[in-house]
């Protein structure tokens, strides 16, 4: 049976978990109580659904006698066990809903892998994808109800959606195929100029220069201010690859000060998020806009070099049943850094710079542009929605409400990722 050393990377990342969750379940009492959501015999049913779903995966690519990338699916696998972990140590009841989407998740991962003929069958819907990208993002504004200053949520009564989730895979599949389809090199083009400026052909930048438009304004209308910067780097550094033009990142740069300045004096919103930044220590209490980053800050603090343990955390109390604000949505790595310190929070960074590392190089190994934009567009997603997050519970930048990849609960990012792996393991598959 193939695929070997893929398998012995599932049986440690699914070991690690196993033995993380094993110590919260004791430090919460360890209780046998099939009742209780946090008992021991739960938790062993978590862990054998999850070692199953994810040994059942390998199996089946090792069948098909895959030649997809060995290292992605266990990353992955292990990143989802440190967020299951950690979930769990926070809210028991999250977790068990949490492993439920992962086999939801794994499903429509090998149902991609399986009956996608090429990766080159996504290249001729380009516009669909754009529009798709736009529709999504306009859902929330029609049918979702306003959250924490943000309209970002879809309630279907059985189940909440985030639209803006798949957007982020339809718009990197959108880049991909516009600017593979012979614009990429129109884009590099010199037609006219503006002043000191050199400019393209305006059928080459304009449709683009549309579409972005219309994902900000539709975004900022939202306030989601966090996809907006992760639509706004992640749209910038694909017409980057594509061109190899410096001018684009330039003039990113320049357009996001712009654009972050004048969302500051057009939003309390924006306002709040920057002064809570800035200084979280004048509104740290419950409710106010820097309680959040505070309570992230102490639990980094807490946690020191090697944390105060799995299962004790001061972001959720087990006694009393209260769990601060998104802190298993939003603060994830902030637990991580109290439970297991600078040490097991490096090792996650590290984690995800190999995941990145890894669809980046298959990004350049490719010999198909529309492959390589494509799997480049998906590493930058990852990249910057890590950094953006984990940057934030630091208080390196404003902290957003976007999720942690692989690691926060929630069930339409959880879909999104293994979607996006789905798509790199058939990149993997069908490089040279």
């Amino acid at each position: 049976m193939g695929r070997a050393r893929e398998r012995g990377l599932l049986v440690v990342a699914i070991a690690v978990g196993v033995g993380g969750s094993a110590l919260v379940a004791f430090a919460r009492g360890g209780t046998f109580d099939w009742a209780e959501p946090g008992s021991l015999p739960r938790q062993a049913a978590v862990w054998l659904q999850l070692g199953l779903a994810a040994l059942l995966l390998h199996g089946w690519l090792a069948r098909r006698r895959s030649t997809a990338d060995e290292t992605l699916l266990p990353a992955s696998i292990g990143l989802t066990a440190v967020g299951l972990t950690i979930i769990y140590s926070l809210s028991p009841t999250e977790a068990q809903a949490q492993v439920v989407w992962l086999w939801v998740s794994l499903g429509l991962l090998a149902l991609v892998v399986a009956a996608l003929p090429s990766l080159d069958d996504l290249r001729q819907y380009t516009f669909l994808w754009g529009l798709a990208t736009v529709l999504l993002l306009l859902a929330p504004m029609l049918f979702g109800r306003e959250i924490n200053g943000a309209r970002l949520w879809i309630d279907l009564g059985f189940v909440r959606l985030q639209p803006s989730e798949p957007a982020k895979l339809t718009l990197v599949l959108f880049l991909a195929s516009y600017l593979s389809s012979a614009r990429g090199g129109g884009l590099a083009g010199e037609a006219w100029r503006v002043g000191p400026f050199a400019l393209p052909a305006p059928r080459y930048l304009v449709p683009l220069v549309l579409m972005w438009a219309g994902a900000m304004l539709v975004l900022i209308t939202l306030r989601d201010l966090g996809t907006a910067l992760l639509f706004f780097g992640t749209f910038i550094c694909v017409v980057y690859a594509a061109t190899g033009q410096a001018r684009y990142l330039l003039g990113g740069m320049v357009s996001f000060a712009l654009g972050a300045w004048a969302a500051a004096q057009a939003f309390g919103h924006v306002r709040g998020r920057i002064t809570a930044w800035l200084n979280p220590w004048v509104e740290p209490t419950i409710g106010a806009g820097g309680y959040q980053i505070v309570q992230a800050l102490f639990a980094v603090a807490a946690g020191g070099m090697t944390g105060v343990g799995l299962g004790f955390s001061q972001l959720a109390n087990p006694l009393t049943g209260r769990l601060l604000f998104a802190s298993t949505t939003d603060l994830p790595f902030a637990a991580v850094c109290e439970q297991v310190g600078v040490w097991g929070a490096a090792m996650v960074v590290g984690l995800y710079g190999f995941w990145v590392y890894r669809a980046l190089r298959l990004a350049v190994v490719q010999r198909d542009e529309f492959a390589g934009l494509l799997a480049t567009g998906i590493a930058v997603l990852m990249a910057l929605q890590s950094l953006v997050i984990m940057g934030g519970v630091v208080k390196l930048i404003p902290l957003t409400g976007i999720t942690l990849p692989f690691v926060s609960y929630g069930g339409s990012s959880l879909l999104v990722n293994y979607v996006m792996l789905a798509l790199l393991l058939r990149c993997a598959a069908e490089q040279p």
